[in-house]
């Protein structure tokens, strides 16, 4: 009997997660809104052997982070159909960028393939990836596609059919973020837990950083899990907050985001490397253009 396995797309605007989802469901595909919203909702299906993997393209997002409705979007589909796999494509020319969502569903703790997508335009600028060393560093099994050639989608299949039947079992890396706000972590996660916050869906420490980065969206949905206890949890994380910035001189949401690209950084030091580091191409002309501040 054919046995079912739900996946889920995310990734930055123009890593080629569109193509990489055109790749894997060709013409089997179908196009609506996530309820409730107009964010376009694209699923399709592909049957490999032996499995039915069904497959949502969740909207493009640069972080979990409640800023926008596509962020929303995407980390709400995470969280509440739990996904046996996600899938974050990354371009991998642009790995420090990139890597920043990988952190985030690092820390949501979901089941996760990295697919280093664009492997072609990173080899051919002078970019050397250890995707081997990488994987270790961050505990998620990496795969070199080319969505563009269709290329290193059954290599990624495999691997999620692996992860999503647990035959791969990596270590689970946490990313830290120094001794204050780990000990601020700690303190909210216990209130939380406590309190009757803490879900199946949601785990205390997710939650905990959560809250320190303000994230309005968890916020309210604590709020409505504790009803009157919120205000306890409240006054701790109302505590941390003051603390972190009395101590740190700067918002814990800052802090936390620094010290996910110390993270990021780090790995990329022990596994990464530009041949050609001089070399400077199109669309890293158009970046420093498109980010100029004054611009």
């Amino acid at each position: 009997m054919e046995k079912e396995i739900k996946i889920a797309l995310a990734g930055n605007p123009n890593s080629g997660k569109t193509t990489v989802f055109n790749n894997l469901t060709g013409a089997r595909q179908h196009v609506g809104n996530y309820p409730g919203v107009t964010v376009e909702k694209k699923t399709g299906d592909r049957r490999y052997k032996g499995y039915k993997i069904n497959i949502v393209d969740l909207p493009g997002t640069y972080s979990l982070t409640a800023y926008s409705l596509d962020e929303v979007v995407a980390r709400n589909f995470i969280i509440d159909e739990k996904p046996d796999v996600v899938v974050d494509i990354i371009d991998s020319s642009k790995l420090e960028r990139n890597l920043y969502l990988a952190t985030q569903l690092m820390e949501l703790g979901a089941p996760l393939v990295f697919a280093f997508n664009m492997a072609d335009i990173a080899k051919s600028s002078g970019k050397k990836i250890d995707t081997g060393l990488l994987s270790e560093l961050m505990g998620v099994q990496i795969v070199e596609t080319v969505g563009h050639r269709n290329k290193g989608m059954n290599e990624l299949l495999d691997a999620v059919v692996n992860v999503a039947e647990k035959k791969i079992k990596g270590k689970k890396v946490i990313v830290r973020y120094g001794e204050e706000i780990e000990n601020e972590v700690e303190k909210i996660a216990a209130i939380l837990t406590k309190e009757g916050a803490v879900t199946e869906k949601l785990n205390p420490r997710w939650l905990a950083i959560k809250l320190l980065e303000q994230d309005n969206e968890i916020i309210e949905t604590v709020k409505k899990s504790t009803g009157g206890n919120y205000k306890r949890i409240e006054k701790v994380v109302e505590g941390s907050v003051w603390h972190i910035k009395n101590i740190l001189r700067d918002s814990p949401e800052t802090v936390i985001a620094d010290a996910r690209y110390g993270f990021i950084n780090g790995a990329l030091r022990e596994s990464y490397e530009e041949i050609e580091a001089g070399k400077i191409t199109i669309s890293d002309k158009i970046d420093k253009v498109l980010t100029n501040r004054i611009l």
